[in-house]
């Protein structure tokens, strides 16, 4: 181990060329060192019981170079390491490098003002917090002319408030914003003792003729100073003389090689001071030069060479290494037996036994001396143990195959029927030992003679307790609980009865039996019952003893301890409670072997603690009760792709405007409390948003997307493992409505309005003209058209009426020309008749010349006048063709009287005959006539003659 870490120690040396030890370490020495390591161990090992937890942070966490030269806090609590690639700050939960600008390494830094200080290669300046908190890096070498230093292995504040840098060419000062190049002081590293600057070779030193070079130097009191050399030891300085500092153990550290060192603050009034190694890891001595506790690759740091170390607010220790970064628990109330000291079993059992610890495992028992660390495998049992317990100072151990006693440091076999899972003297005889096998219950004497099976119950007895009148209870953890009596023969129960979900426990399963102060409790799925003898019924409970519980998840230990205070484990907490206060001891929840959790009490104030790997020794009277006032921060909000680095704590009130079109926020937060980092919690409401707070998580960031316009306020509060409340952090922010949302959109979106109010009105009155135009328009044309179909309608009616008339008349006209033709054919039938008779008459006239036919004839040629008959017949003729006789006379005014009637006949559609005789002429007569009327109304051979006189 010492070879590997000098070789890592020549590479810093050849790397950077900057290592104090400069020699490479011979063969010799090198061995000397794992001699005095060896030797070491064996002086004050005893000093190394008690293992406090250390966490380990590797270079792939931390996204950095692996080694770490200087340490510093801030007053938020926030770490700053001077790492290889720059600045590197862990919050509690994020990591985040700040390089310089020639991208250096940063050898050191301080703290001052809310300002970081620090010097790399060539480079000195400064980290101030910007507007939005963002560290920002000022250059101080930019005020210089000419870089004449390398390596700025020192800063330190002067007595005027000023801040110097030191490196092995020169030292400046930075005061009142300006650089100053100031006297140097000689010696590679520069300490501010009290109110003086001393270097490591300074000339006070030099007076004693000192020339040992110092890597550090403490105050040790008022009149001595502790100077730590590199591999010369330690010296006292007096301000009279210097003289080595002789202790036998403080060889081994002398031997490791003395890197750094810094006082701590402890609780008592002696000293204490923490030195890191360049080979052996970290030192805890005292003001006496004792070793107090030695820490290093084999019991838990994760390098050995420690090139920084600084004591946090929570007196955590944090080291800066070689190969990552160390944080120990100092002054931890819990020390770890697990993978620190390679020892990772699961944990089942412990009993203190004869100076020495045994640890029942899955792997077998295991001895530790009572001041040692190393454990020892006890041979006789290799298998899984349940349960190691006294008995007639005897040691015994219930196994998975039976039953062993101790002798001679060797466990022997008294009973291997079954396993066996715990032993317990039984009350009502002191010389039986009553053991729960996997098949029942069974009585060992004190002879270490094991009984039969107890008849009456035959289900495996894991867990159970005894109480007076012979009472066992007993829980299965798939069935219920069983309350078993012994008989006075103690072979068998005289009465076992059932209990289950129907006689009050919360449910059937998971039930486990504890008996605290003489009284029978049950932890149960749903919290606590007590059993209730004069019902026989179990009841739930939140007072145990004086004591409330409000935790209703599964109880899975309960206990009394001989302090009266009650120890309680659930799914959700592990508290210890007494009369003042409790004690949360939640960074074993997770930890426990599940089913088989067990504390127990070696004293007052020290408890074994079983776990998954390994165990745990509390000792409860070093719990710290002075911590400071947990706060959380707002580490950083993100806002679309900007990141605003805020640490906004309780104390602050911060508010700013969100543009809408970026209302997806994401906020980052962290408890800067460095115990047991890995549980704290944290739970968040946004008002304004949510109605409540979240439940508490160890997630420690909250994206919001898609807020409305608003007023909001982000409250987010942590605790940590030991549920302390932080203060409440707030941030307020304003969501901005979208731009159609904002004032201006308000105004212009009014002034459109009252636009678009006066367009719709003048709109609406063009509208109305328009339409009252249109409807003038269409009224018009409505009442022409109406008009029109009116007038089409008197149209149709008339010619309706036309058509009527025309019909009507066509009718009359028929009538009438039936009329005319029944006249004309009554006169051609009557002169026919007359003429027939007048012939007759004629001949016998002519025969007889008879006077009286004579008068006759004449009689008969006066009712035969034509002309008589024609003035009747021309009437009804006008009547039926509409004047004929005017039309045809107006056209044709030579036609005579004869044309006259030949037309009028012809009209009527008569044949020349019967128009003869109805005129009372010959044939030819009327077609002379007719031949007359052609010639008088210049008709052409082709012209017909009735149509011509139709068409009139």
């Amino acid at each position: 181990m010492n070879i590997n870490c000098n070789s890592r120690l020549h590479t810093i040396y050849y790397t950077f060329n900057t290592f104090p030890l400069r020699n490479q370490l011979s063969m010799k020495a090198t061995l000397l060192s794992i001699f005095l390591t060896i030797y070491c161990g064996i002086l004050f090992g005893q000093q190394l019981s008690k293992l406090p937890k250390i966490r380990n942070f590797q270079k792939n966490e931390y996204k950095a170079l692996p080694q770490s030269w200087a340490i510093v806090q801030d007053n938020k609590g926030i770490i700053y390491f001077g790492n290889n690639d720059g600045l590197l700050q862990f919050d509690g939960e994020n990591w985040t490098i700040y390089p310089l600008p020639n991208k250096s390494i940063v050898r050191s830094i301080l703290f001052k003002n809310d300002t970081i200080y620090v010097g790399g290669q060539g480079e000195i300046g400064y980290f101030s917090l910007k507007g939005d908190n963002t560290l920002i890096y000022h250059s101080l070498s930019d005020q210089l002319h000419k870089i004449d230093f390398e390596d700025v292995w020192n800063i330190v504040e002067d007595k005027d408030g000023g801040v110097v840098f030191h490196s092995q060419q020169n030292d400046y000062q930075y005061k009142g914003n300006v650089l100053t190049k100031i006297p140097h002081h000689e010696g590679e590293y520069l300490f501010r003792v009290k109110h003086l600057l001393i270097s490591s070779e300074d000339h006070l030193l030099k007076e004693f003729n000192f020339d040992v070079p110092i890597r550090s130097i403490q105050v040790n009191s008022d009149e001595h100073f502790l100077l730590f050399s590199r591999d010369k030891g330690i010296y006292l300085y007096n301000h009279k003389e210097i003289k080595e500092w002789h202790n036998k153990t403080l060889q081994v550290i002398q031997k490791a090689g003395i890197y750094s060192v810094i006082p701590l603050s402890t609780s008592g009034n002696v000293k204490h001071y923490a030195i890191g190694s360049v080979k052996n890891g970290v030192f805890i001595i005292n003001e006496n030069g004792k070793i107090v506790s030695h820490y290093n690759k084999e019991n838990g740091l994760a390098n050995n060479t420690v090139l920084a170390m600084y004591q946090d607010r929570d007196n955590e220790l944090w080291c800066g290494l070689d190969n990552g970064i160390s944080k120990i628990d100092l002054f931890s109330p819990v020390s770890y037996y697990s993978d620190n000291i390679n020892f990772n079993p699961s944990v089942y059992s412990a009993q203190f036994y004869k100076s020495n610890y045994y640890i029942g495992t899955n792997q077998g028992v295991f001895k530790r001396s009572k001041k040692g660390v190393k454990h020892n495998k006890v041979k006789g049992i290799e298998d899984q143990v349940w349960k190691i317990f006294i008995w007639n100072d005897q040691l015994y151990v219930a196994h998975n195959h039976g039953l062993s006693v101790l002798k001679n440091d060797i466990f022997q076999p008294i009973f291997t029927l079954e396993g066996v899972w715990d032993g317990q003297v039984l009350l009502s005889d002191k010389n039986s030992l009553l053991i729960g096998t996997y098949k029942g219950f069974r009585l060992v004497d004190n002879k270490n003679n094991v009984s039969d099976i107890i008849e009456g119950l035959d289900v495996t007895a894991r867990i159970f307790i005894q109480l007076k009148n012979n009472e066992i209870w007993m829980s299965h953890g798939y069935k219920g609980v069983y309350k078993c009596i012994l008989s006075q023969d103690q072979k068998s129960f005289s009465t076992v009865e059932f209990y289950n979900k129907s006689n009050g426990l919360p449910s059937s399963i998971f039930n486990n039996v504890f008996k605290v102060q003489d009284e029978l409790y049950v932890g149960a799925l749903h919290g606590i019952c007590k059993y209730n003898n004069q019902k026989n019924q179990f009841e739930i409970t939140n007072n145990i003893k004086g004591y409330n519980s409000t935790d209703t998840t599964h109880i899975k230990y309960l206990k009394m301890d001989n302090s009266e205070r009650l120890w309680m484990l659930s799914n959700l907490n592990f508290t210890i409670s007494n009369k003042d206060n409790n004690l949360v001891l939640n960074n074993f929840i997770g930890n426990f072997v599940a089913g088989f959790e067990f504390v127990k009490e070696q004293n007052k104030n020290e408890f074994i603690i079983g776990l998954e790997e390994g165990y745990a020794v509390l000792s409860i009277d070093s719990y710290d009760k002075t911590a400071l006032p947990l706060e959380t921060l707002i580490s950083t909000i993100q806002v679309g792709n900007k990141i605003e680095h805020l640490r906004t704590s309780s104390k602050e009130k911060r508010t700013t405007e969100i543009p809408f079109n970026k209302n997806q926020i994401t906020f980052n937060f962290t408890n800067p409390y460095y115990k047991n980092l890995d549980y704290n919690q944290y739970r968040y409401y946004l008002k304004g948003f949510e109605k409540d707070w979240s439940e508490w998580s160890t997630k420690n960031a909250k994206t919001y997307s898609f807020l409305n316009e608003g007023k909001y306020s982000f409250l987010v509060q942590s605790r940590n493992v030991n549920n302390a409340l932080s203060n409440v952090t707030t941030y307020s922010f304003e969501i901005a409505p979208p731009w159609y949302r904002s004032t201006f959109a308000y105004v212009l979106y009014l002034i459109l309005f009252i636009s678009f109010f006066l367009f719709t009105i003048l709109f609406l009155r063009h509208r109305a003209k328009r339409e009252k135009r249109y409807l003038m328009l269409k009224q018009t044309n409505d009442m022409h058209e109406l008009e029109y179909k009116l007038m089409k309608e008197v149209t149709s009616s008339q010619e309706e009426i036309v058509k009527l008339k025309n019909e009507k008349l066509k009718t009359e006209i028929n009538s009438k020309n039936e009329e005319l033709a029944a006249v004309t054919m009554a006169i051609m039938q009557k002169n026919q008749g007359l003429q027939s008779i007048k012939d007759k008459l004629q001949e016998k006239y002519n025969a007889s010349k008879d006077r009286e036919i004579r008068q006759i004839i004449k009689k008969i040629d006066e009712a035969t006048d034509v002309e008589n008959d024609w003035d009747e017949f021309s009437i009804r003729f006008d009547q039926v063709y509409d004047n004929f006789f005017e039309k045809l006379k107006a056209k044709y005014a030579e036609l005579t009287h004869r044309d006259v009637q030949i037309c009028a006949y012809l009209k009527m559609k008569l044949t020349s005959k019967e128009i003869a005789n109805t005129l009372n002429i010959t044939v030819r007569s009327v077609e002379q006539s007719r031949y007359r009327l052609r010639k008088k109304m210049n008709l052409s051979h082709e012209e017909n003659l009735l149509d011509k006189i139709l068409s009139i």
